[in-house]
This record gives structure tokens, sequence and C-alpha cells, in this order.
């Protein structure tokens, strides 16, 4: 466990020397904490998001918020300053984009974590005729959101994994 706090602790010194990747981290979380604020009370109201969504926020869903907006956050500024810095260091040739640039938009890019927690508040609204599955989804809201912040973590160590490996020019890194 300590390996995966090193990485991301090294990755975080790396990219936040960049007042830019400070900037975008920021604004990032302003949005995103905003945003998760509306969606995750959705449970609540039938899927209806707007101001009446925060009426049904609560300490757990505003934690869940907070988590989602700070590890999404660091994901984007991560990816960014990983994308930034193989951009840097690539050659114009079409093998180099593919070897520095591709696998992190694949497999470490915030797309799938948004995803993932998008869908996992925006459920309630996509099956409101099925009473079941939203009964099934409120029950088990708060182990859902725990997973989605274990994926979340999961991807920002793979950032960071990014970050270095862009940092020092290495195609593997073993941390």
């Amino acid at each position: 466990m300590n390996k995966y706090f090193s990485t991301i602790k090294k990755a975080i010194v790396i990219v936040f020397e960049n007042k830019k990747s400070r900037y975008l981290l920021f604004v990032s979380f302003v949005l995103l904490f905003v945003f998760y604020s509306f969606l995750l009370p959705a449970t609540f109201t039938g899927g209806i998001v707007g101001l009446v969504s925060l009426r049904f926020l609560n300490f757990e869903l505003a934690v869940f918020a907070f988590l989602f907006s700070v590890l999404l956050s660091l994901i984007i500024a991560f990816f960014n300053f990983s994308f930034l810095e193989n951009k840097k260091s690539s050659k114009k040739a079409a093998g180099s984009f593919f070897g520095s640039v591709l696998p992190p938009l694949l497999c470490c890019s915030p797309l799938l974590p948004s995803i993932a927690a998008f869908l996992s508040g925006a459920f309630p609204y996509s099956f409101l005729a099925f009473g079941f599955l939203q009964g099934f989804l409120a029950t088990y809201e708060t182990q859902i959101y725990s997973f989605l912040v274990f994926l979340l973590f999961l991807f920002l160590y793979q950032n960071a994994k990014q970050v270095l490996n862009a940092k020092y020019k290495v195609c593997q890194n073993k941390t």
C-alpha cells in the first residue's frame, strides 16, 4: 500500500510544480464538486437533478462528492501533465504518438471513472420506471460509491505512474 501512496505523492510533487496544473486542479475540483453535489442526491429526488437535489445532500453524499471531485481532479491534472510532457518530447512520427500518448489515453484517462461515477448518480433517473432497480441502488448506494472511490484511486495510481514515466522519459516504470 505504501508504494501506491509513494508513487502518487511523487507525481503530485512533479505535476504541481507547474502553476497551470494547480489552476487546472482547482477549477476542475470546484466544477466537479458542484456537479456531484447536485447529481448524487438524485437518488432521493426520483432522478431530478437541480436545486431541489441540494436539499437532500447529506454528510455521506457530501463526502462522496468531495472524494470523487478530489480524485477526478488529480486524475485530470496527472493526465494533462502526462499528455503534454509526452507531446513535448515525442517526435512527429506516428510511432512515437502511438507509443507515448495513446496508451495513457486508453487505460488511464479520466473518461472511464467519470462515466462510472456519472452512471452511479444517473441510474435512478435512467431507470425511473423500475422501482426494484431504484430500490437496489438506493439500498447499496454506499457500497457502490465506495467501490467507485476504490476504482478512482486505482486510476489515480495508474496516472501517477504515467506522470513518472513522462517526467523521466521511461517506457515502463516498476514503482
